[in-house]
């Protein structure tokens, strides 16, 4: 392998050096998504059982009260999914940043192994 060559794989950039960083920047965002939710239900629920039981009870149709009870009943069912959906994105894109590890770690070694030779060449010249 030539300096070009290895001068161009530097340059090129696959699926994974790509996708990796995107995917986990995503899932990171689902998360807090999820988080901010969650403390919104938290907030709710504590609105909602503040009041006493006969108050939740005799609410109107159409009233905050019963407004916060579908809040409290109904969020909770597609948040969880989200948030592991969200963690499972952050996983994924962490592990193709990961994988990208060893091709560069590879295109480190053969430009080391390329240019050493010259370099020891060059400081035996000085002494």
């Amino acid at each position: 392998m030539n300096a070009d060559e290895i001068r161009q794989a530097a340059q090129r950039s696959d699926f994974r050096s790509k996708a990796g960083p995107l995917l986990a920047m995503m899932g990171m965002a689902m998360v807090v998504t999820t988080l901010v939710i969650r403390v919104v239900i938290a907030v709710t629920a504590a609105d909602y059982y503040a009041l006493d039981m006969v108050t939740r009870d005799s609410a109107l149709s159409g009233s905050t009260i019963l407004n916060d009870l579908s809040v409290i009943s109904t969020w909770p069912l597609w948040t969880l999914p989200f948030g592991f959906l969200g963690l499972a994105t952050l996983m994924v894109g962490i592990a193709l940043i990961f994988s990208t590890i060893p091709g560069r770690i590879q295109q480190r070694a053969s430009a080391m192994a390329l240019t050493l030779p010259r370099v020891i060449e060059s400081r035996q010249g000085t002494k």
